[in-house]
């Protein structure tokens, strides 16, 4: 692999404005002193390389791996390419996710000095993503709900009458709007608006059915969490 010191510049002035210091900012991180300040401009205009140790002072500074500033994959962490790669999630999403992951880690550490079971934020995204009312390809499902409620407000032309809809189009109004959705309004579908607001509070009862298998589970956790906090220590 070619390496670019324009590239290195430039990730390392990207970090930095990401966290908001200034060049002298920087060099009081890195111990350096502020006469230094030419070097750092040096380093973010490509025209040399920093040193060894200040490439993985940096790296501690801003939370990224050494192949990130050195230009070899495109994300902070060689995880979130990967994941990006395989799963078409955007860095930002894939960021969110492993937050959510520390976050609910650290939960689950705090319950278990207690003897504890916790419920996390992580728990209940797996409970959601890995649930069918959530996604399943052909089915009335809240993601597909949800990009209904978007399309018809968006780009979706909607038939006003569903008796004048022309037989060629019929097939595409069912498939697209789903028959549970039209059903409720099966008289009539006057507007874009109305067709979005239907496939919404379609998305919401199934968000609704998914949310209450995870309050059970969480229920059952609570009731054995507390029995824990009765017996006598």
């Amino acid at each position: 692999m070619k390496y670019s010191n324009e590239l290195v510049g430039k990730r390392i002035k990207r970090e930095r404005k990401r966290k908001e210091w200034n060049q002298e900012d920087l060099l009081d991180k890195l111990g350096r002193s502020r006469e230094s300040r030419r070097t750092v401009i040096s380093w973010e205009k490509g025209k040399v390389l920093p040193p060894l140790d200040d490439m993985f002072s940096m790296c501690e500074l801003f939370d990224c791996e050494i192949g990130y500033l050195s230009g070899e994959f495109p994300d902070p962490h060689h995880a979130t390419t990967d994941i990006c790669t395989e799963t078409g999630l955007t860095a930002g999403a894939v960021e969110t996710i492993m937050a959510i992951r520390d976050f609910s880690a650290n939960q689950k550490a705090e319950q278990r000095k207690h003897g504890k079971t916790a419920f996390t934020m992580l728990d209940l995204l797996n409970h959601l993503l890995g649930d069918k009312g959530f996604f399943e390809e052909g089915n009335s499902c809240m993601l597909n709900s949800l990009a209904y409620a978007i399309g018809f407000r968006c780009y979706y032309e909607v038939v006003p009458m569903l008796e004048q809809i022309p037989q060629e189009h019929d097939g595409f109004i069912w498939s697209m709007a789903g028959k549970a959705y039209l059903a409720e309004h099966g008289h009539a579908i006057v507007d874009k608006a109305t067709a979005s607001e239907a496939s919404m509070q379609a998305a919401i009862r199934s968000f609704s059915r998914i949310i209450d298998k995870f309050a059970d589970a969480q229920e059952k956790c609570h009731k054995t969490n507390t029995k824990i906090e009765s017996q006598p220590r």
